[in-house]
């Protein structure tokens, strides 16, 4: 958290919400990401609830951080 989130692991996160049914899923992992390279990981799972439900939204989060 708080660095650069290279495009590789959007595009995982991206992929992985695509498998789960999410429908905008550029949106959930750009909000997120713009959040976490922020170094707010709360508001980065506040930004996902429009999107998804909460284990999802850990799942994205793991897949942008690992």
């Amino acid at each position: 958290m708080g660095k650069p989130i290279p495009n590789d692991r959007k595009q995982r996160a991206y992929d992985a919400a695509k498998s789960i049914g999410v429908k905008d899923c550029w949106g959930l992992v750009a909000g997120m990401s713009e959040h976490l390279e922020r170094d707010k990981p709360y508001e980065a799972m506040e930004s996902s609830k429009k999107h998804i439900d909460p284990t999802g939204a850990y799942r994205i989060m793991a897949t942008l951080l690992t």
